[in-house]
């Protein structure tokens, strides 16, 4: 069949650019890897290295409510995992948020309006991606689900900010949560065993 089809010119360039990406090597960006790298450090010598930030803030503020609100409009009763150490012969963690059986789940809280994504595209970035291929990997799950919650933000992280931007509690669930899923892949935990 496909001796048949002719291709454009750019058609052609279109098709050798994918099968070169297709089967190039995969691995980790340089940044991923010096991630990796620093979490292992912090266990293995037993120390945190943790810079704050308003966004981080805002999200260990608002973790527990954020799950409550998926509850709610889920119709689920999840709960947050335990902290602790989880680790394999090649990965470390903290633990996930939510654990539901085969089914990992990362809740990530919008600072604002400004950035609650509006678009699925929008959502899942290469070191969430990797985040959640290392949690399906650590935990043996099936599943993974960035969820993102936008909840009005705490009234102290605010600071000279338009509150408008903040308070959320008038908006319906469809423009409050947004969420990408993808299913366990063998092939990137390899890559996750060469970083």
């Amino acid at each position: 069949l496909l001796a048949k089809v002719k291709l454009t010119e750019p058609q052609a360039k279109k098709r050798d650019e994918l099968i070169k990406r297709r089967d190039a090597e995969k691995s980790l960006s340089a940044g991923a890897v010096t991630f990796v790298r620093d979490l292992v450090d912090q266990i293995y010598y037993d120390y945190k290295d943790f810079t704050t930030n308003k966004y981080f803030d805002k999200g260990n503020a608002c973790e527990q409510m954020a799950i409550d609100y998926l509850n709610t409009n889920l119709f689920t009763n999840y709960t947050k995992f335990p902290e602790g150490i989880y680790e394999n012969k090649y990965l470390i963690s903290n633990g996930c948020d939510i654990k539901d059986g085969r089914i990992i789940r990362d809740v990530k809280n919008a600072w604002s309006k400004k950035t609650m994504p509006r678009f699925k595209k929008d959502i899942l970035s290469h070191d969430y991606k990797w985040q959640g291929i290392s949690y399906l990997w650590l935990f043996d799950a099936d599943e993974f689900h960035l969820d993102y919650v936008l909840m009005s933000t705490p009234e102290n992280l605010i600071g000279y900010e338009n509150k408008d931007l903040h308070n959320v509690d008038n908006l319906p669930f469809e423009k409050r949560y947004k969420t990408v899923s993808f299913k366990r892949d063998p092939e990137q935990e390899e890559i996750l065993k060469k970083a």
